[in-house]
């Protein structure tokens, strides 16, 4: 494609362009039958965003997509320039105080309720439909600074400070997940962070009590109970409570009395 042009490191620039392409959109920046076709498009067409699934993918990714695709070596944006495009080095969203209290305050009664009612919970967070969290996901988002899948203590810390709002006392063991450490997976998050009556639907309600109910008898026995919920929470929270909260559940819940 480049005879008879010499190429340089540009050309990394340009490969990093075509994997950015692909992995946004799961399709090549230039296809054609035809391979004369496709030469032409490489060398001569510009590359398109029209495609519908581009509306779900930023304006500064497309910004540095494009950059990174530009024909001419020296109009194109090198590895180096990428690096410091808006899009790769954003300090994250602010999010609106009055949402990031909110969170805050559904955390913090998440953490009051007992294990039963946190596993319940989680599962349905688990299972909600896109409707029901799609302001929490993109929060989570826009809280995960660092891209690694969790919530630190610290970056929730950082956006309450964006955000202007109060850090309460007790942050750590709000943001505390089901594995003992001060970090909170996707669903961990959305579990504590979700409107409890928007989360709980009968579709999903449903959903967590099939998965309570192992063998599939249409009943939650204590063994299935017990199993759920050491699975769910970490060995060092159940050493803790011990196995009196989980009894007293059982007491509480189970009116036949038949376990």
């Amino acid at each position: 494609l480049t005879h008879p042009v010499q190429y340089n490191h540009m050309c990394d620039a340009w490969s990093a362009g075509v994997v950015m392409y692909t992995a946004l959109s799961g399709n090549h920046p230039f296809h054609a039958p035809a391979k004369k076709t496709l030469c032409h498009q490489i060398r001569k067409e510009p590359v398109s965003f029209k495609d519908k699934l581009w509306r779900r993918v930023s304006r500064h990714a497309r910004s540095l997509v494009a950059d990174l695709l530009m024909k001419k070596p020296h109009e194109r944006c090198d590895v180096a320039k990428a690096l410091e495009h808006p899009w790769l080095c954003r300090d994250g969203e602010v999010l609106d105080a009055d949402f990031m209290h909110g969170i805050i305050q559904s955390m913090g009664h998440f953490q009051s309720l007992n294990q039963l009612q946190k596993a319940v919970i989680t599962v349905c967070a688990w299972r909600a439909h896109d409707d029901q969290i799609r302001d929490l996901r993109h929060a989570f988002a826009a809280l995960d600074k660092d891209k690694d899948g969790v919530l630190a203590t610290e970056e929730l810390c950082d956006a309450m400070i964006r955000s202007g709002v109060e850090i309460p006392d007790d942050l750590c063991l709000l943001s505390a997940g089901s594995d003992g450490n001060n970090t909170l997976s996707y669903t961990e998050f959305i579990a504590a962070a979700a409107n409890k009556r928007n989360l709980i639907r009968e579709s999903t309600a449903w959903d967590a009590f099939k998965i309570f109910d192992r063998n599939g008898d249409g009943k939650v026995g204590k063994q299935e109970l017990l199993h759920f919920l050491s699975t769910c929470h970490h060995d060092a929270d159940r050493a803790e409570k011990g196995d009196e909260e989980f009894r007293a559940i059982m007491q509480t819940h189970d009116t036949s009395g038949d376990d």
